[in-house]
């Protein structure tokens, strides 16, 4: 917005053209019936008396909201969605839908002139991006035209929907709501987002899916794989791995669309995807229901079931730097003289009693709750 140009219209409003044969009836804002070109409007005070102001350049008087718009059509004495696109976006920029390409954006402003009182004048004027660059919603501003896709898609709600351009599933449609900064007034814009190499966007999921063959079919029946993660460790089952030779990372958009990224991978050489760990562990049997291994638990303290005895516990500490792969430090730790390590309290204590260890002792390695019913199948 030029605030120059609106201080000189506040200080200087007053001193406006009165030579017309404009008739005031009564006190308000007006159409300049001594004018066809919609170029200018005229403003009676309590007085009656008229003063002529001049629309900015390339805008055109609408009578109904009393203002001048650049998408007026003087013509038709038309304007499209018989609507102010900037209701409640003042002094903000904002998406100009005239144009499918964001080269275009709209300057949402508004002048105070002054005739006997201020009287406040609605001013929507279109505005070309510079070369090389397109209109960002969120951003309020044009940016390099590399760094952002729009779309013309028509956003009825926010969320993340398939891209009608796209018959390769490589880009999605993302709808989100630009909010005013003075007003609790808000539209929808729609951007194209390209998913990473070697995903397609699943309309099931509605997420970029290193599983989906853009087929229109559901591999997951409904049960999307990353529906639940901790977001500290986004490693979840292939659930068509049978092996347990990869896993998939799960991700979301930090940007805030909703959207997210379902990735296989494929764990290192000889390591098998846990699904207690949310790991890869070289010491991992998907067919084993029977674990002799403490550590397949993760990191802790437990019980030395092998020594028969309570006078030590294993300690299992991971040292991986891979945050998908799990390598455990194995210790034997031995507890002070007289005290016995009590699996409960995760202490060696005086006061407790020892039990008879079972012979057929087995430590967990298979959670009893999964994110996925999907059944197993190797293949993908």
């Amino acid at each position: 917005m030029n605030y120059s140009l609106l201080l000189v219209a506040i200080l200087f409003g007053g001193f406006g053209d009165t030579t017309n044969a404009f008739t005031c009836q009564q006190e308000g804002v007006f159409k300049n019936t001594d004018t066809n070109d919609c170029k200018s409007y005229v403003i009676c005070n309590s007085n009656l008396a008229p003063l002529v102001q001049n629309c900015p350049a390339d805008t055109y008087y609408w009578p109904e909201a009393k203002g001048c718009f650049s998408d007026y059509n003087c013509a038709t004495s038309s304007m499209p969605g018989n609507a102010n696109p900037c209701e409640g976006f003042d002094n903000q920029n904002i998406p100009d839908k005239s144009v499918a390409d964001c080269s275009k954006y709209l300057e949402c402003s508004s002048v105070n002139v002054y005739h006997g009182s201020y009287v406040t004048v609605p001013q929507v004027k279109s505005v070309n991006c510079p070369s090389g660059t397109v209109f960002r919603p969120n951003y309020r501003a044009c940016v390099d035209a590399a760094s952002y896709q729009c779309s013309s898609y028509p956003c009825t709600s926010e969320g993340i929907f398939e891209d009608p351009n796209s018959n390769s599933c490589s880009s999605f449609i993302s709808c989100s709501s630009l909010q005013s900064w003075y007003s609790t007034a808000s539209l929808l814009y729609a951007n194209v987002k390209t998913c990473t190499s070697g995903t397609k966007f699943s309309p099931f999921t509605k997420k970029c899916d290193s599983l989906y063959n853009c087929d229109g079919i559901d591999q997951y029946n409904g049960v999307d794989p990353c529906a639940e993660y901790n977001y500290a460790n986004p490693f979840v089952p292939n659930p068509f791995d049978a092996t347990a030779a990869s896993y998939i990372e799960c991700s979301t958009d930090l940007y805030g669309d909703k959207s997210g990224t379902i990735l296989r991978k494929d764990c290192p050489a000889n390591f098998y995807f846990s699904p207690l760990l949310g790991k890869c562990y070289n010491n991992y049997d998907p067919t084993e229901t029977c674990s002799k291994d403490p550590c397949s638990s993760g990191n802790g303290k437990y019980v030395d079931y092998k020594s028969g005895m309570c006078e030590n516990f294993i300690e299992c500490r991971d040292e991986s730097k891979d945050a998908s792969s799990y390598k455990p430090v194995y210790e034997k730790v031995y507890c002070p003289p007289g005290t016995r390590y009590s699996p409960e309290l995760k202490e060696c204590l005086k006061q407790y009693v020892c039990p008879t260890f079972p012979v057929d002792y087995c430590y967990p390695q298979i959670p009893t709750t999964t994110t996925t019913t999907t059944t197993a199948a190797a293949g993908k």
